[in-house]
């Protein structure tokens, strides 16, 4: 019995090995890749919904059939749903976790830059998993093809209401679910069946919102971000939050500990969100977010927001539909007066310009600071014993040697 017991810890603890290290190689890929090229030149500009950066899903499987959360004065109201299997109506759970985030990422992404509600989708489930999502598809009962599916149909069936404050003082209150009609029918997967949708319809008034309402993110950073839905939250609240402060601001742990929700323990909160918020400024490195510790200890001190770049930066703001198509496609329009813009109204506009800043001077040993930057990020993150750390480590003494810098 001791013996089982002994084998099931150790499995326990090397399959958490297996997830940590799985998730610090999918941060340091999306590092590189991002500090190759920005989110402009790579085409890799996604789109998410104002009030879902300001209040994430649920991050984990929850009883309840109703799930409410407020922030700064917006609501959310999400209600599960159910979907008819041609013979009952099969009630969902409650839209939650890594792939629902992504999915409506992508759905969301693709309505904005298209000016469509109707988003088509891949011929299986896996197939979309891998082109659209990059998601490594593995099956069983612990695969990610059966976490996808559940959270994906869990979206499609959901009820959702947002609720906005007006500039006149007033409120504006929308039953808004993120999909209205999918066209569905059973696909051959491998192995498996899955209902699987031809074509997704949003919702016209979550799309007409989404449209004046959408915060850009890149999308490279959000999925590298996917084996943890908390740092998946903290990246898209700092997208859309950091852009538009004109002034530090300081936030303490219990307020959001109530903003993210699901964690009783303040001090808990703040230790994960801490952990998190590390991960998230390996792929959004501009965020500059930092901790003041207080007098009281593991609950005291608060956190203090500075204005930063957003992940995707500004060159202009509300031009003519075609030029800002044009510009999504990455068809540059010259003149001296397109500057970069930092920061931004609370309205963000899907007709507004995002790409790369104005070419700078560059650095000749521009590469071997991006280099030494980027290697002390990774050495930051991962743990004494990971099988990388020694060759990381080889590989930041020898650039700050080339550098002639301080080792």
């Amino acid at each position: 019995m001791a013996d089982d017991e002994s084998t099931t810890k150790q499995k326990r603890k090397s399959s958490a090995s297996s997830s940590s290290d799985r998730a610090i190689e999918k941060l340091a890929e999306g590092r590189v890749l991002i500090d190759a090229e920005n989110a402009y030149t790579a085409d890799t500009i996604g789109y998410l919904h104002t009030v879902l950066c300001q209040i994430g899903l649920p991050r984990s499987p929850i009883k309840e059939r109703v799930w409410t959360r407020a922030n700064g004065g917006v609501g959310l109201r999400v209600a599960a749903g159910a979907i008819f299997d041609n013979q009952d109506w099969i009630d969902q759970p409650m839209p939650q976790g890594p792939y629902a985030r992504l999915v409506l990422a992508d759905i969301s992404t693709h309505a904005v830059r298209y000016k469509t509600r109707a988003v088509p989708m891949e011929d299986s489930v896996s197939a979309y998993m891998r082109q659209r999502l990059q998601v490594a598809v593995s099956g069983g009962k612990k695969g990610t093809y059966t976490a996808f599916k559940r959270e994906a149909q869990a979206l499609a069936a959901a009820e959702v209401s947002l609720s906005v404050p007006l500039a006149d003082g007033g409120r504006m209150q929308t039953k808004a679910p993120p999909i209205e009609t999918f066209k569905a029918w059973m696909v051959d997967d491998g192995p498996q069946q899955a209902l699987w949708p031809c074509e997704l319809v949003l919702d016209a008034k979550f799309y007409e919102s989404l449209r004046n309402h959408a915060t850009p993110i890149d999308m490279r950073a959000y999925r590298s971000l996917g084996e943890s839905c908390l740092a998946m939250d903290i990246y898209a609240w700092l997208a859309n939050r950091l852009r538009r402060l004109k002034a530090p601001q300081d936030l303490y742990w219990s307020a959001l500990a109530n903003q993210f929700g699901g964690y009783s323990d303040v001090a808990r909160f703040r230790k994960e969100f801490l952990k998190r918020l590390k991960e998230v400024k390996t792929v959004y490195p501009e965020a500059h977010v930092e901790e003041v510790k207080g007098r009281r200890g593991e609950v005291g001190g608060k956190l203090v927001l500075k204005p930063s770049t957003p992940p995707v930066p500004r060159v202009g703001v509300v031009v003519p539909a075609a030029i800002g198509a044009r510009l999504e496609l990455g068809n540059p329009i010259g003149g001296a007066d397109h500057r970069p813009e930092v920061g931004g109204s609370e309205k963000s506009s899907a007709l507004e310009m995002h790409g790369p800043p104005r070419e700078q001077p560059r650095d000749p040993q521009h590469h071997l600071r991006a280099c030494i930057k980027q290697l002390s990020s990774w050495l930051q993150l991962v743990p004494k014993d990971h099988k990388q750390r020694s060759r990381w480590e080889l590989e930041l003494k020898a650039a700050k040697r080339e550098l002639l810098m301080p080792e």
